[in-house]
């Protein structure tokens, strides 16, 4: 083979491996996002290496999953509960809630949490709600009767934050702000289908803590009566 020969099928050789190459890229590129578990054995794993994830991420409580269903009548119920106000005026509200798919008389019961910021724009829309589902109230009521009590004897560092998320994304924690303890609250959704993700915190002093307690409680309360008349009208 000539000179002329050994630069072109080197050129074409080159051409193949970038093309290959972009390809490869362009296809690792659809799969960057939210990843599922780590999985070996099936395509695209590898050890210790999540594959990719495709599509918007799956329903995190079950209150999400059945409002989120499409060609089924939905009731959606809900008392509201109370509010709890921050120093700064932001609001987080509890709502006791109860989805039933009309059609299959399936039921979900939980609570819908929302944390509006007293700063938020008048345009910027409702705030954002996190779910949680009945079997959770019970946990996240423990969890903040821990979390209030936490103190310097928690870790031997020399500073510590104490933190709890439900399934749906509400989140606690105790921490250090400006050299004193406090409370925050944080409530994220994810907007279906665009996979948006809100969020906004409010912050209490510990002791502001037990009136969120108590409206957990209350709206286990009217959860529970909720089911007992649906128990009875069966």
């Amino acid at each position: 083979m000539n000179r002329t020969g050994v630069t072109k099928a080197a050129t074409t050789t080159t051409t193949i491996i970038l093309l290959g190459g972009l390809s490869i890229a362009l296809l690792s590129g659809r799969g960057m996002g939210q990843a599922g578990p780590a999985s070996v054995g099936q395509p695209g794993g590898m050890e210790g290496v999540p594959p990719p994830f495709y599509g918007p991420m799956p329903p995190q409580t079950r209150l999400e999953a059945i409002s989120t269903q499409k060609g089924v009548v939905l009731v959606k119920g809900y008392t509201d509960i109370g509010e709890t106000q921050s120093d700064d005026g932001t609001v987080v509200r509890v709502t006791a809630v109860e989805f039933t798919d009309a059609g299959k008389q399936a039921r979900e019961r939980g609570l819908a949490v929302t944390v509006r910021e007293r700063n938020a724009p008048g345009d910027a829309g409702p705030p954002p709600v996190s779910f949680v589902d009945y079997d959770e109230i019970e946990p996240l009521a423990n969890a903040l009767d821990t979390l209030v009590k936490l103190d310097m004897s928690a870790s031997p560092m020399a500073n510590f934050e104490g933190e709890y998320r439900t399934r749906g994304d509400l989140q606690f924690s105790n921490h250090t702000s400006n050299g004193t303890r406090v409370i925050s609250v944080r409530a994220v959704q994810v907007v279906m289908p665009t996979g948006q993700v809100l969020s906004s915190m409010a912050t209490f002093r510990p002791a502001r803590l037990a009136e969120f307690r108590q409206q957990l409680a209350a709206a286990k309360e009217t959860l529970d009566r909720a089911k007992d008349a649906a128990d009875a009208a069966k």
